[in-house]
């Protein structure tokens, strides 16, 4: 696994693995390696994690997506351990996880006079690390992950030219 570096003041985690990581570490993740179903038991687990402020679920095992698809739920929830209610929030914005109320909404405040960083466009990376050949993907494959709106969101399909299909779903880590 990646080592996560020590958090201090705006030390930015690079991506969703680190964040992940960072999770674990202060014990606000949980994985779930029992299969369970994408269509309504994932948000109901979810929602019930978020209502008890539990530490956030990273589901491995989802029935009918072959193995190496994972959702993480919750990843801004907030937490029931002591001293460490918005831990997560703080986390996503740089912060260490015992950051107050205060100091993220001073985060805040100060992101919004920060320039935007401008997109690059790449040939390969790992958002296009999962690319599925014509020959080797099903229609079914793709409206599973079409359908799937977990938190709201909607997956990206992004066509390459040599008739490869890139999968890009948020918040689906893999």
């Amino acid at each position: 696994m990646n080592q996560v570096k020590p958090l201090t003041k705006k030390n930015h985690l690079h991506s969703l693995r680190e964040y992940i990581e960072a999770l674990r570490e202060i014990g606000e993740l949980v994985e779930v390696e029992r299969e369970v179903d994408w269509n309504l038991e994932i948000g109901a687990i979810t929602r019930r994690v978020n209502e008890l402020g539990a530490p956030a679920p990273l589901f491995t095992n989802i029935k009918g997506f072959a193995p190496g698809f994972r959702v993480l739920g919750t990843p801004a929830g907030i937490s029931s351990a002591p001293g460490r209610y918005l831990s997560r929030v703080a986390l996503s914005l740089g912060l260490p996880p015992t950051a107050s109320g205060r100091e993220i909404i001073e985060a805040l405040i100060e992101a919004r006079h920060v320039p935007g960083i401008a997109p690059r466009i790449v040939e390969s990376g790992p958002c296009l690390a999962r690319s599925f050949q014509r020959s080797s993907y099903s229609m079914m494959t793709l409206m599973r992950a079409i359908r799937t709106r977990l938190s709201g969101a909607l997956p990206h399909v992004h066509a390459r030219s040599q008739g490869n299909i890139s999968l890009i779903t948020n918040p689906l880590v893999r």
